[in-house]
């Protein structure tokens, strides 16, 4: 459709006087100034069909949007970001017959990301861990619980202080309350896991994250308090948009692939002018 400007020429032109209380074809078929406000308007909406195809589809899963962008058997253009994955059939024109997947996080990486270096209680880490359990893959399943267990148990004690190992494991001395024993507990250095970052596109994102332990004692409370940092954890969320981008480039040979995004599609660049 042409710009508001140029439609307005031609009414003017024309010798049609546009007026409130009247419309004005002025695009035949296409385009008309209606009454209300003296504005144009697309005047499709009032035909049988549309004269073309058009609109925003949103697809929930990867291998969804793949289907649905095989569907259309048109060799269009597909941008992939960290925000989502747009497919545009209609590039060379409007720009606004478009699919989209959109690259939302999954709860696992927002979990993890969102405690990341936020110190926690010893009771509000054991119930972090539990959570977090299927995604921890060292220590492992049965030497993770055994530790939630060993730091649940410890509970009624008063921490002193922490050191590093020898074999460079982070140590922690307490005292048991009721007995009054020293003793020393060992921690692990760090957590492996296995994260997913992009919801719907687990199974081409899902990669290998690694989380170090830091601890700390309240010398009024003589309490414990851990935290962990994520190393790198930019680095999956980069790969994350490489990687569904070589999936679609895989998947969907008949399309350009690129990573980036369309801010401003042909449609949207003639409404601002």
């Amino acid at each position: 459709m042409e710009n508001t400007n140029s439609v307005m020429m031609k009414g003017e032109m024309s010798g049609n006087l546009l007026t409130p209380g009247m419309s004005h074809e002025v695009v035949p078929g296409r385009a008309a100034v209606v009454h209300e406000d003296c504005q144009v308007r697309d005047i499709a909406r009032y035909a049988d069909k549309p004269y073309r195809g058009a609109g925003i589809v949103e697809l929930l899963m990867l291998p969804t949007f793949v289907d649905y962008v095989l569907s259309r058997d048109v060799a269009g253009l597909v941008f992939v970001d960290k925000s989502k994955a747009q497919a545009v059939f209609n590039p060379e024109s409007w720009g606004d017959d478009v699919a989209h997947f959109r690259c939302e996080c999954t709860p696992d990486w927002i979990a993890w990301r969102g405690k990341d270096k936020c110190w926690m209680s010893q009771e509000g880490f054991c119930d972090f861990l539990e959570d977090q359990e299927k995604v921890i893959k060292e220590p492992c399943g049965v030497e993770l619980l055994d530790l939630v267990a060993n730091f649940r148990q410890k509970s009624s004690v008063e921490f002193s202080r922490s050191y590093r190992g020898a074999d460079g494991q982070t140590c922690v001395s307490y005292q048991e309350k009721s007995t009054g024993v020293n003793r020393d507990m060992a921690l692990p250095k760090e957590f492996v896991l296995h994260l997913p970052v992009i919801k719907g596109a687990e199974q081409m994102t899902t990669y290998e994250v690694r989380a170090r332990l830091k601890v700390r004692i309240d010398k009024e409370e003589k309490a414990l308090r851990l935290c962990y940092e994520l190393i790198r954890p930019d680095v999956p969320e980069d790969n994350a948009v490489r990687d569904v981008a070589e999936y679609l480039r895989e998947k969907l040979p008949n399309c350009d692939v690129f990573e980036g995004a369309v801010r401003k599609s042909p449609y949207d660049v003639l409404c601002t002018r």
